[in-house]
């Protein structure tokens, strides 16, 4: 059971990632994402804290594909005699497994988020005083 938990875990956190990467772009910094939104008279603050945001959610997606990775590494090299199966409370809990990792990754998402619009925000003021 242990294996098809995590075999069907691996399969929803794939999906968890390929989410969270599709939302976002990894290039961004805190400086770019102030170039970005830099006008010529000014700045668009809320863009930056699009970009931001869009920068916290893809490297949640990353994390959580190599969660996925390391997972379905532990299925393939650790010996086991278990057969693949799916039956509801497996699915129940994969399910469960993996809306707990999302609701982390989506907190982790906010924070790391939060900091890089704070920081960009901060280079644009700097820079247009």
């Amino acid at each position: 059971m242990l294996f098809s938990v995590l075999q069907l875990t691996a399969m929803f956190l794939t999906f968890a990632s390929a989410y969270f990467i599709s939302k976002a772009n990894l290039a961004l910094s805190a400086k770019s994402i102030s170039e970005l939104a830099a006008t010529k008279w000014g700045a668009n603050l809320e863009l930056a804290k699009s970009f931001a945001v869009q920068n916290g959610d893809n490297c949640m997606g990353v994390v959580a594909l190599l969660l996925s990775l390391v997972a379905q590494i532990i299925i393939t090299f650790y010996p086991h005699e278990e057969v693949f199966t799916i039956n509801l409370p497996i699915v129940a809990i994969s399910l469960g497994i993996t809306a707990l990792v999302a609701l982390i990754l989506g907190k982790s998402s906010s924070i790391r988020s939060r900091k890089l619009a704070q920081e960009a925000v901060l280079i644009i003021k700097t820079r247009h005083k």
